[in-house]
């Protein structure tokens, strides 16, 4: 074990437990311990990173099934795999986030195939072609409007006769909402290639053309992931 101990510092409550799986991954690496070597205790993490116990503890638990750490009951947690250059953090935000895009991709698509099946002029929800038409004129001047997409995604979500449904999918685009501010600025650019598709799925609705209107949510989906894999090194603490 090296003999000069880098030490551990407070972190943000966002995506605590993953961040502290990130922060006691970090410090094995900065120290090179290795395999066998010990770390501190659950009570001195949870002390030096100013967090409860049980955040550390799933952090713990998180790390061991990476197969990063060997917890011994009654003896303390000990590296298992030594030096490892993967973040946790990245990689279980990229499996929350994409996992919880398709989940509300596949009930949000629902909603569109509701919606083009019971189309009708005299009970269409206006507000949503206006987030719309503001989510297209700042994609015109190169900029990325999240305010009036997630608007546009909740005005959707209430085309829905099932409010059970709209309420999951409104839940859901705001906990993606929230993911989304942990990413790097720079996937806003292609978040603004989305924005035609959101047009064309509005359009389909209108012509009562599920399938059509399914196609164009699909590709917003598409565009989505490729979107956050392709940052997906670039997340903000």
């Amino acid at each position: 074990m090296n003999d000069r101990i880098m030490p551990l510092e407070p972190i943000s409550k966002d995506f605590l437990y993953m961040k502290i799986a990130d922060a006691i991954q970090s410090y094995i690496n900065l120290n090179n311990l290795c395999p066998g070597d010990k770390i501190p205790s659950e009570r001195v993490l949870a002390e030096q990173f100013g967090t409860g116990r049980n955040s550390v503890r799933e952090a713990l638990r998180v790390l061991e099934n990476e197969k990063i750490i060997k917890v011994k009951p009654g003896r303390g947690a000990f590296v298992a795999s030594g030096n490892t250059s993967d973040s946790v953090f990245i990689r279980l935000f990229k499996i929350n986030y994409i996992e919880l895009m398709k989940v509300k991709s596949l009930l949000e698509r629902e909603v569109v195939r509701e919606a083009s099946e019971t189309f009708a002029p005299e009970g269409w929800n206006v507000r949503i072609e206006r987030a719309l038409t503001m989510l297209e004129n700042s994609a015109s001047e190169g900029i990325y409007s999240a305010e009036h997409d997630v608007m546009f995604h909740n005005e959707l979500s209430s085309l829905s006769e099932n409010k059970t449904l709209a309420q999951m999918v409104r839940n859901l685009i705001q906990t993606l909402n929230d993911y989304a501010q942990h990413v790097d600025d720079s996937v806003e650019q292609i978040w603004i290639t989305t924005v035609p598709y959101h047009r064309r799925m509005l359009e389909s609705i209108r012509q009562r053309d599920a399938e059509s209107a399914c196609i164009s949510h699909e590709k917003i989906l598409e565009i989505d992931i490729f979107a956050f894999t392709s940052t997906s090194r670039k997340i903000k603490g």
